[in-house]
């Protein structure tokens, strides 16, 4: 269920998640939107664009009293090769002014500095990254840490393993650390693939903005792509190797269609929440075509 705090075309806040030390918020913006929606949106066009969305995103966050901390003490947290990094440093000195808070690689560092404040950008994919963080961030020294926020693109299991961590950890509730998510267009599905080994994004269970479901209807191609989360670090940081990955795919899907898979078939299939009929008679082919040429 969606607790709509704001709806507008530039930035819908929605709160999905209520408690007393947990509360989790959906984002959707036009560019996150075109970011989930158009698999040749790739490189600083995709940083360029976070950036963009979340400088909006955190003004009104602010406006909202949802992220209402003073810079002096804060802490940016930034894996290695997470593509929301960079863009959430721009846009808190952008939308906020902020010059004056620390930007760490590794949590260790808040050894050095006196921090009530953490803030951390992630993919959120239900790996033992998020738990590395909490155990770091909670160790004896971090003792004046009040509050936690996570701006990511998220599955249901990386918010179960937050929600999970709070509920086993007393360290977080003896000291009333409050944990905040601000996820961008959805909470997706995760599926594993490889025996178990690799973890990816699925579009077809997940609770999606409805500014991102009626995108979809803008282009045909949109509810066929590999949802393109899964290969966001490559996008902005290894555009060739994702083109690579892009173009298998969409050879792929020609290979499908010319043993007679229809793009109704694929879009039923793939994201069942629009109505593919809606687009008439669809070549899967020519569609797949047309993104090649594009990448090419």
């Amino acid at each position: 269920m969606l607790e709509i705090i704001q709806q507008d075309f530039d930035c819908s806040i929605y709160q999905t998640t209520k408690s007393s030390q947990l509360n989790t918020y959906l984002i959707s913006t036009p560019e996150t939107r075109h970011i989930c929606c158009d698999p040749t949106f790739m490189g600083d066009q995709v940083t360029h664009g976070l950036k963009q969305a979340l400088s909006r995103t955190i003004a009104q966050l602010k406006f909202y009293d949802l992220f209402d901390i003073k810079q002096t003490a804060s802490s940016l947290l930034l894996p290695s090769k997470a593509s929301l990094a960079f863009p959430v440093r721009e846009a808190l000195q952008e939308s906020l002014g902020w010059n004056r808070f620390n930007t760490f690689f590794s949590s260790e560092d808040l050894h050095s500095c006196q921090t009530t404040n953490v803030i951390l950008a992630e993919q959120g994919l239900s790996t033992n990254t998020t738990e590395k963080w909490f155990n770091q961030i909670l160790s004896n020294e971090y003792d004046q840490v009040e509050n936690i926020f996570f701006f990511a693109f998220a599955s249901h299991q990386y918010l179960e393993i937050v929600k999970n961590y709070l509920e086993k950890s007393n360290k977080l509730k003896e000291r009333n650390t409050n944990i905040t998510v601000f996820v961008f267009e959805g909470i997706f599905e995760e599926i594993s693939i490889d025996g178990d080994s690799k973890h990816i994004f699925s579009k077809k269970d997940a609770n999606l903005a409805p500014e991102l479901v009626d995108n979809h209807y803008h282009n045909p191609v949109f509810s066929i792509i590999r949802c393109p989360l899964n290969d966001l670090s490559n996008r902005v940081f290894a555009p060739l190797k994702y083109i690579s990955l892009q173009t298998k795919y969409w050879n792929d899907i020609i290979n499908m269609a010319e043993l007679g898979r229809t793009y109704i078939d694929l879009s039923n299939e793939k994201y069942p929440f629009i109505d593919a009929d809606a687009f008439g008679n669809i070549s899967l082919k020519d569609e797949a075509l047309k993104i090649l040429d594009k990448l090419s």
